[in-house]
């Protein structure tokens, strides 16, 4: 029973894990999309507002605070690799959405974010 106990405790933490690289990816998507619409408006003298954006990204460094606590190291580390994985990810519209392995991209994207930060 006790190896039964363990099973569901790191299936339960496998979950929470994906399903929180999978809203930070999708927050930071959004984010990026209302802040590039809201820059257009900006540039073209109409009316703007970045703060849905500004919104998101809040949420995308509470939910990094989360991977911090799992993964260890810094928030701004996991802010980055949440960075990386957009940027690597441009061309994939449903980023978040579809059935990619996150994990395993979050855990190559926040090496590469500590490397960054120590050099």
């Amino acid at each position: 029973m006790k190896n039964m106990t363990i099973i569901a405790n790191n299936k339960i933490l496998y979950d929470m894990t994906i399903q929180a690289i999978r809203s930070a990816l999708i927050l930071k998507a959004r984010a990026i999309s209302d802040r590039q619409t809201e820059e257009g408006k900006r540039d073209t003298d109409e009316p703007y507002d970045f703060t849905s954006a500004n919104a998101y990204d809040q949420g995308v460094h509470e939910i990094c605070a989360v991977l911090t606590s799992i993964y260890g190291g810094y928030p701004f580390e996991a802010i980055n690799a949440i960075s990386i994985i957009i940027r690597s990810q441009k061309e994939n519209t449903k980023i978040g959405y579809d059935s990619l392995d996150y994990i395993e991209m979050f855990e190559d994207a926040l090496e590469r974010a500590r490397k960054d930060a120590k050099s």
